[in-house]
């Protein structure tokens, strides 16, 4: 049984306290105590009443103390914490990362072994650690910080348990892993080697083909990952899984890169790192930026105004969060990244391009599976792109849309591509025929105009304002469900309602779509529904106040709501906030100067407040996308 001055011993040690005041290194004790209540209670072997109480004595433990708990909001890196004596200036913190913690609560008999100056002579030391290893619901990343922590310390440890159990597969991988992150690759490959000599294992054969893919080394790489797949063809495809297809499309990728050559070997060889690395960055956010993510997302959806980040949209998500976003520190977390690695400038160039992808929706021209090459075209405008990537099932003539990111003198896609149905790609490619003639924008002019003269009918006004987003979304389902069935346009010929021409075109009824608002509008003062003859419908919120505030220049208002007017200024529609501020430029300066402290004079023209808002808008004079 572990004793209170044991516990103690090894907080000191682990933690390296061993010069810490001893009131902070029983605050730890109580701390890794609470950590362990929060798991009973949430196992059902503590109630809420025991855990609140082991809460309860740290807290009086931190106030008679005069000790302060911190982490990231007090400044802390992320996975950082202390605790310190009231007193204690920045330079005397002692921050321990947060994984060391979770693993002193959970694992005290790992972290024992792990200190320990001879692990052997610690009771069981390696069923313990291995039985860690291979626990699937242990997170891998806490898995390497038990080397990360003490790299010497946890090489050893490994070490040790292979010498007792040395077919053990898990250890074996996390010391591969270390030794591959410190650049010690001979290490590394002979390690693979000895482990191979004691167990015909699928996991370890096919992850020596992809340290071996990573040296170039192809041949070799080619026969340990076919020597992975004979394992598990013998093992079976049911049992082998979703594994066993990985392994064939890593043989697929190795063996043609055995046959490039030149140009195309350089190519394939750029992109194949490009996607390394940034899985790399990918990992290392995932780990250290956990909260910032979650922010970050609703951030995202709010942007975007989406509802939720569905599979197709989180690899533009990451891209978007890794290199656009940047943090308080106003570094995005990949530029962070190159330099703790100490990336060269070339790659470090690289990765801001990818703050900039091009959007669109691309025909696909020309495919060379064997070198990895795409040669795709902006369906739009016609501009061709070379992109790399390693797609099965592609063929020339289909269409996909997305984000495509430069990288060296290609682009690569944020993660898979999604292709649009053959008929779905024949009536896109017609669309946009009908688009470059101008009969599609003469179509959508006239679509707008009927639906604005509903509006009208239906409203009595071009302007409606609604106390609330279920107010809001109530009245436009009816109206969506008047206009559909009911109102005939007075330029319709045969007087036919929208659901009937729809009807004989398609052969089935038309569903009235529901309108649904972004969940940015749920706290919103009130919402306008404008419409625009040449620009259909838009809500607004806070409609009725931005009105007011356009039109009475009211120092108090704008004062009071200049936080509520950025965010506005810089996110809602162009055009609708060109026709607030048309011919009330003396209060639209008043507005700019007090949010953005601008300096404009008070006889600033429209030419000149429409330059300002150019320089902090890049889409202030694109065409308005209805």
């Amino acid at each position: 049984m572990t004793t209170e001055t044991d516990r103690e011993g090894l907080i000191k040690k682990f933690f390296e306290l061993e010069d810490a005041d001893e009131c902070v290194v029983s605050a730890w004790v109580l701390f890794i105590d609470v950590q362990r209540a929060y798991k009973g209670e949430k196992a059902g072997t503590i109630s809420r009443r025991e855990r609140d109480k082991v809460q309860r004595k740290f807290d009086g433990y931190v106030r008679k103390n005069k000790l302060r708990m911190l982490g990231e909001e007090e400044g802390l890196k992320a996975h950082e914490l202390a605790i310190v004596k009231g007193e204690e200036g920045e330079g005397e913190i002692k921050a321990l990362n947060s994984f060391d913690v979770w693993l002193l609560a959970d694992f005290e008999e790992v972290c024992s072994a792990l200190v320990a100056d001879e692990p052997k002579e610690v009771e069981g030391f390696s069923g313990a650690i291995t039985e860690f290893l291979e626990d699937p619901d242990v997170d891998e990343w806490l898995k390497e910080r038990l080397v990360e922590k003490n790299k010497e310390a946890g090489e050893r440890l490994l070490k040790t348990i292979l010498e007792k159990r040395p077919a053990e597969v898990n250890v074996h991988s996390l010391l591969v892993e270390h030794c591959e992150r410190e650049g010690r690759f001979s290490e590394a490959e002979a390690e693979y080697q000895r482990m191979l000599s004691e167990t015909d294992d699928e996991l370890v054969w096919a992850n020596y083909g992809y340290f071996l893919e990573k040296k170039e080394r192809y041949e070799d790489a080619s026969d340990a990952l076919k020597n992975s797949l004979e394992i598990c063809e013998r093992v079976g495809e049911e049992e082998a899984g979703e594994f066993l297809e990985e392994v064939k499309r890593s043989i697929s990728r190795v063996e043609r890169m055995k046959d490039l050559e030149g140009e195309k070997v350089r190519a394939a060889r750029e992109y194949q790192e490009a996607m390394w690395l940034i899985a790399d960055i990918m990992e290392f956010a995932e780990k250290r930026m956990e909260r910032e993510i979650k922010k970050a997302q609703e951030e995202y959806m709010k942007e975007k105004e989406m509802e939720e980040i569905v599979l197709e949209d989180s690899f533009d998500f990451m891209y978007w969060f890794l290199f656009h976003r940047k943090q308080s520190n106003g570094k995005v977390p990949g530029m962070v990244y190159a330099e703790e690695e100490s990336l060269g400038e070339v790659t470090k160039e690289r990765l801001k391009g990818l703050e900039s992808p091009v959007e669109g929706t691309f025909e696909i021209v020309d495919v060379d599976h064997a070198s990895f090459k795409l040669a795709v075209k902006d369906i739009i405008t016609d501009e061709e792109y070379a992109l790399m990537g390693d797609f099965s099932g592609i063929s020339e003539g289909q269409i996909f849309s997305g984000n495509i990111y430069p990288w060296s003198d290609f682009y690569l896609t944020g993660g898979a591509v999604a292709i649009y149905i053959d008929d779905h790609s024949e009536r896109l490619k017609k669309l946009v025929e009908e688009l470059k003639s101008g009969k599609l924008l003469e179509d959508a002019k006239k679509e707008l105009k009927k639906e604005h003269d509903a509006f009208v009918l239906y409203f009595g006004t071009e302007e409606r304002i609604f106390k609330s987003k279920k107010e809001c979304e109530k009245a436009f389902n009816k109206f969506s469900k008047w206009f559909l069935f009911e109102y005939v346009s007075v330029t319709e010929k045969g007087g036919k309602t929208a659901a009937e021409i729809y009807e004989e075109k398609y052969g089935e009824k038309p569903k009235p779509e529901r309108t649904k608002l972004p969940r940015s509008f749920a706290g919103a003062g009130d919402i306008g529904a404008i419409s625009y003859p040449e620009y259909g419908i838009s809500f607004v919120r806070h409609y009725s106040f931005l009105k007011r505030v356009f039109d009475t220049g009211a120092d108090d208002e704008i004062e009071e709501g200049k936080e509520k007017l950025k965010e506005i200024l810089l996110s809602e529609e162009p055009f609708i906030l060109k026709k607030l501020m048309s011919g009330r430029e003396r209060n639209t300066v008043k507005i700019i100067n007090s949010v953005f402290d601008a300096g404009l004079g008070a006889d600033t023209s429209e030419e000149e407040i429409s330059g300002f808002m150019g320089e902090l808008r890049d889409d202030w004079d694109a065409e308005a996308v209805k």
